[in-house]
């Protein structure tokens, strides 16, 4: 029950607490808001929940710099901004839900969705470069092969991480991986093919771990030593698994259970350049245009 005192920002924090809803990554998430509110500076209490305020907020996240690792800088990306304002959504509509506030100041305020996963994978040329690169170090090694293991499973850096041989079955005599992504906890499923087991077989299924900076900062050197011009990074290749079996025909819904997708709307979205080009491909074969 809110207190005569407590502001939004602290009914906010008191909320997600509370949530058993969601898991502890996603209230992680959640917990930003806090921060970026108190940042902003201009709602703080309930009363500062005016349809103004809220337009200020959102032009306030368009210019939020971001600071990178290797100390380059840019302005915060379009969809982490539509994620800012979906949480505070959440959190006032939940407010309404329990009586403290009787209409939404959010109504008329159109925010852009943003397209920043758009594109975020490499091409099948640019995956065998990757492949037949000799590394000069052992950790070298090490992030060749585990990015090498994202983009043959479609795993997150996360679940990669996570990793573990008792994922590892046996289904109708073939190799399989199974288990739940930590951020969602939706299951995920797919086959352990050849170059896939020679990677788990050369580790004796123990892959290395390594924290997502220097895994990151490593993959970025791996792309410049064969002439990638991408801002590659881990979640580049549970992108690229999901480009590769487009291309090889498999159907949307396959693609949504190994990648983990609740809804396969968010698969047809992350790849709708390809499932055009994959309509394309169908009429030819069909009609011999």
């Amino acid at each position: 029950t809110i207190t005569e005192k407590e502001t939004f920002v602290q009914y906010v924090e008191r909320r997600i607490e509370e949530r058993n809803d969601i898991t502890e990554s996603t209230k992680k998430n959640h917990r930003k808001l806090i921060s970026s509110l108190e940042k902003f500076g201009k709602i703080i209490h309930f009363s500062d929940l005016t349809r103004g305020n809220i337009a200020d907020y959102y032009n306030y996240l368009q210019g939020v710099v971001i600071e990178k690792p290797d100390g380059s800088t840019h302005t915060m990306m379009q969809q982490t901004v539509y994620s800012y304002m979906k949480f505070l959504k959440i959190y006032i509509n939940d407010a309404i839900k329990h009586d403290i506030l009787k209409e939404n100041p959010t109504i008329g305020i159109k925010i852009k969705r943003g397209e920043s996963e758009h594109g975020k994978w490499l091409t099948i040329e640019e995956l065998q470069r990757i492949e037949e690169y000799a590394p000069t170090s052992d950790s070298l090694q090490h992030v060749k092969d585990l990015f090498l293991v994202q983009c043959y499973t479609g795993m997150a850096y996360a679940d990669l991480m996570n990793f573990s041989v008792v994922k590892i079955e046996e289904t109708d005599g073939v190799t399989t991986l199974s288990g739940e992504r930590i951020k969602t906890n939706e299951p995920y499923f797919t086959v352990v093919l050849p170059a896939l087991k020679d990677i788990l077989q050369r580790y004796n299924y123990e892959l290395p771990k390594m924290a997502q900076q220097p895994y990151n900062l490593r993959l970025k050197v791996i792309a410049e030593a064969v002439g990638i011009n991408k801002p590659v990074a881990s979640h580049w290749g549970r992108r690229t698994c999901g480009m590769l079996m487009l291309n090889k025909g498999y159907p949307i819904e396959i693609v949504a259970k190994v990648l983990g997708h609740s809804d396969i709307r968010t698969t047809q979205r992350a790849y709708a350049h390809i499932l055009n080009k994959t309509v394309v491909e169908a009429f030819k074969r069909i009609d011999k245009l």
